[in-house]
């Protein structure tokens, strides 16, 4: 790799992740691409996350440590205000990236200066790093899987209304002038956990973004991360409706956003009413779940089950929650409804 090559800051906010770290520092490191820079954003972590990635002995990496807790927020925005060189990726400390995954991402940004961020596809893997499915990136944009594609916002947006967030935000590289001039925080307090899609929707209002459709990383679900959790105790309604409902009202009148991809929408909120209504009466609150569900005819759902298997499922959750309301099957219906929550983990 040639000194010329452009520098690429990768940047890895961590908490806590000493059963994570070194497997991800280490496929970082061990990149075909040479050119790095690795700052580590250790958000005083109380475990043996700083002392495993001291073990490291590489001239690229450096720790940056927080003396207190100052939430995961900051830690982010601290990753764009200490950023540096032509690119800035964001690596998560519980991630698996597959060593050509930074030198495509350069080659992508390089090759078009109209591209502001570039995304991959990747595998999904549980607790033991066991691969168990993959992202659907390739089927949500309507291409083969393979090569890459380049979107504006009036080609991407639809989608992204159709299917919610796609992008992942571990292992987005953005150019860093973009990060620091346009972007220059997270936004979480307008949009909460959603936050990511918010910057990534900001950055499409000027620039392409790129999508390589090869899985480049592994990324990690497992029923110990704090966000599967939250999905399935919250009751609230999901913060990235907040982000795209933003959108929407800003772009719905300049014809970027069609009947179709409208109708689809509420069939996802719809799909996140189920989930609230699911989280209500697995918590022994019946009459909230019951207060949801109104207004929302089970035979209405049926044209909507046809856009998806959300849709699909979305049918039959719904039914069967009115049903057991209804009959009082309470020990069978909450048997059956963990087993759904503990099936559909993304």
């Amino acid at each position: 790799m040639s000194d010329r090559a452009p520098l690429v800051c990768i940047c890895v906010p961590t908490y806590n992740a000493e059963t994570t770290i070194k497997e991800a520092l280490g496929s970082i490191l061990s990149q075909t691409y040479q050119n790095l820079k690795v700052i580590v954003f250790d958000n005083a972590s109380t475990d043996r996350t700083v002392s495993i990635i001291n073990s490291f002995k590489d001239n690229r990496l450096i720790v940056h440590q927080n003396n207190t807790n100052i939430g995961a927020a900051k830690n982010f925005n601290l990753c764009i205000e200490l950023s540096e060189g032509q690119y800035t990726a964001m690596f998560h400390a519980d991630e698996i990236f597959e060593k050509e995954m930074v030198a495509k991402q350069v080659a992508i940004l390089e090759s078009s200066s109209q591209v502001g961020a570039v995304f991959t596809e990747a595998y999904l893997i549980d607790g033991d790093s066991v691969i168990f499915g993959e992202t659907k990136v390739a089927q949500y944009v309507g291409r083969r899987k393979g090569g890459t594609v380049v979107f504006d916002f009036k080609e991407l947006f639809p989608k992204i209304v159709r299917y919610g967030n796609f992008l992942l935000c571990s292992g987005a590289m953005v150019r860093t002038a973009i990060l620091k001039t346009e972007i220059c925080f997270w936004d979480t307090d307008r949009f909460g956990t959603s936050c990511d899609l918010d910057v990534w929707l900001r950055v499409l209002e000027q620039h392409k973004i790129g999508v390589i459709l090869e899985k480049l990383m592994r990324t990690r679900t497992t029923q110990t991360q704090l966000s599967f959790h939250e999905l399935r105790r919250n009751t609230n309604r999901a913060d990235m409706f907040l982000v795209l409902d933003h959108y929407l009202e800003k772009y719905r009148s300049k014809g970027i956003v069609g009947t179709e991809d409208i109708d689809i929408y509420e069939a996802l909120q719809r799909m996140d009413t189920s989930r609230r209504a699911m989280n209500f009466y697995l918590t022994a609150r019946k009459e909230n779940a019951k207060n949801l569900l109104v207004g929302m005819p089970v035979w209405d759902l049926v044209k909507f089950s046809f856009y998806s298997k959300r849709g699909l499922l979305t049918f039959f959750l719904v039914g069967y929650l009115k049903t057991v309301l209804l009959f009082g099957f309470d020990t069978l219906g909450v048997r059956i409804l963990r087993l759904i929550a503990a099936k559909t983990k993304r």
